[in-house]
């Protein structure tokens, strides 16, 4: 089946629930039988369906519109809150939602839903659109890297983010001594390579020895920021505000913040760049939404 990468208990909860909602199962015999030439001719409940009848089937129970999910009516606002993780705003929710599952009234439904999200209400006011470049994208993923330390709730965290693809990671950072520094930087770099260019600021676990070593035996190019490059860690900067926002709205809503993180590296950016996950891997990452096994083969953004 082609939405078999997911949990079999998650797989079962939509088989069963799409037998028991009505509309799908009148929709399911329609798709099966055959459906008429006039829209006028289907029972009210199936016809906002009939626009897209060329790109419906069922499959081993499930109905599915292309590539994407029909969710039951019992399970739509448990999958707005799923594509919703991370409170990334209404139209990063729209767009998610858009490119993996499927109802008619689903843009309605977000909309509706995210108008009395106490946590989105919350923080808006100090959410500020910023441009989406700030410096030129390079040409390749992970070949210029920017890092940063922050502090929320008396704890300390390393922020790493990716300029072409806006991937970034966060770690908790107890002891803030270069060796631990580079102890965390050394299990990036051997996961996503070693970047040619790595951007910071002058903190002292930076500016060391040990770190200038550090960046001679890895190959890479240390720049700081500096009276001659004074927006040199913008992007890490803006990473530090990305990451504090979502610890923040994940400590309010309770949420776990990684799970919300991998729901973020989801959604595209823009249409054309696609989202961080298409940028640095070349596919969607898998989560806890059931998706066609086509959207998550490898399938390379370019700018």
């Amino acid at each position: 089946m082609s939405i078999s990468y997911i949990s079999t208990a998650r797989l079962e909860e939509l088989r069963k629930q799409t037998a028991k909602d009505e509309v799908l199962q009148a929709l399911s015999t329609m798709i099966q039988q055959g459906w008429p030439s006039k829209e006028h001719s289907l029972c009210p409940t199936v016809r906002p369906y009939f626009p897209y009848r060329d790109e419906l089937a069922v499959e081993d129970g499930i109905v599915m519109k292309g590539h994407k999910t029909v969710i039951p009516h019992s399970l739509q606002r448990e999958y707005i809150s799923i594509v919703h993780r991370g409170h990334p705003g209404l139209d990063a929710t729209k767009h998610r939602a858009r490119g993996i599952i499927f109802w008619p009234t689903m843009t309605a439904d977000i909309i509706t839903e995210l108008l009395t999200c106490s946590v989105c209400n919350s923080t808006k006011p100090h959410q500020q659109k910023e441009p989406l470049k700030l410096y030129p994208v390079p040409d390749l993923p992970w070949s210029t890297v920017a890092t940063d330390v922050l502090e929320w709730h008396g704890q300390n965290y390393l922020v790493l983010v990716d300029s072409y693809s806006g991937w970034y990671e966060i770690d908790l950072f107890r002891d803030t001594t270069s060796s631990a520094l580079i102890r965390k930087l050394k299990r990036h770099f051997s996961v996503h390579g070693t970047p040619h260019t790595l951007i910071s600021d002058n903190a002292r676990q930076y500016t060391s020895k040990q770190f200038r070593d550090f960046a001679k035996q890895w190959d890479f190019i240390h720049v700081t920021s500096s009276p001659e490059f004074p927006q040199s860690n913008g992007l890490a900067e803006r990473a530090v505000r990305s990451a504090k926002q979502l610890m923040e709205k994940s400590h309010r809503d309770g949420m776990d913040v990684f799970l919300n993180l991998l729901n973020l590296r989801n959604i595209s950016r823009d249409p054309t760049l696609g989202s961080p996950a298409q940028r640095l891997l070349s596919r969607q990452t898998r989560s806890t939404i059931p998706v066609n096994s086509k959207l998550l083969e490898p399938a390379p953004k370019h700018p």
